[in-house]
């Protein structure tokens, strides 16, 4: 079994790009329920964290074309530059001030201080070696 250390995370976003791939199709799914809990939160400022953010591609997917973006506030928690750097590219292209990647060195609860409680939760998937939040 590959271990977390040794998995290429970076590479492992590619199968997000091919249509019908179960990636793409947990991607599309993630994204609905974001969607859903988005379209029911209350009026007013909601704060999303998503820890083992990767490239970002769930919340910022939906944040970008979402009549709610503006209410949003967002930490993305990643570890691995490869994956960060696209992240943060791709909420400013989305024109996404009030979303934060932020680099960690290391997975660690740290990533979140000062900040509230998220509203729109973003964790990763059960932790598996596939899913990229081992610890």
């Amino acid at each position: 079994m590959i271990g977390v250390t040794e998995m290429d995370w970076h590479a492992w976003h590619d199968d997000y790009d091919k249509p019908g791939t179960p990636l793409a199709r947990r991607l599309a799914a993630v994204q609905d329920r974001i969607r859903v809990a988005l379209d029911a939160a209350p009026p007013g400022p909601l704060h999303a964290i998503s820890l083992c953010a990767g490239q970002g591609r769930d919340l910022i997917g939906v944040l970008a074309r979402h009549p709610r973006r503006d209410d949003v506030t967002a930490r993305l928690v990643e570890i691995d530059p490869r994956n960060a750097d696209p992240a943060r590219d791709a909420a400013e292209a989305a024109g996404l001030p009030g979303v934060e990647v932020v680099r960690v060195p290391r997975r660690t609860t740290r990533a979140c201080p000062g900040r509230p409680p998220g509203r729109v939760p973003a964790p990763c998937p059960p932790p598996t070696p596939r899913s990229g939040c081992v610890s």
